[in-house]
């Protein structure tokens, strides 16, 4: 149970944001009938649970200035 703890303490907002996005559609899917929603509901929790940043790779890098 630590360990599962621990991986949600490194989430970011985004991540908490794309989860609370699917858990949304996937109730929306279950009440309406749609399964078709199935594929929303995947494409956001695939984005929260396996697309993260690590040592800021998500940062725009700048080209260098030539002097």
């Amino acid at each position: 149970m630590k360990t599962v703890i621990h991986y949600f303490k490194q989430w970011a907002l985004i991540r908490y944001l794309r989860l609370g996005i699917g858990l949304v559609f996937l109730f929306e899917m279950i009440d309406s009938g749609l399964w078709a929603l199935g594929f929303v509901v995947a494409f956001f929790f695939f984005q929260a649970f396996f697309m993260s940043c690590s040592a800021d790779s998500c940062g725009i890098r700048l080209p260098k200035k030539k002097k």
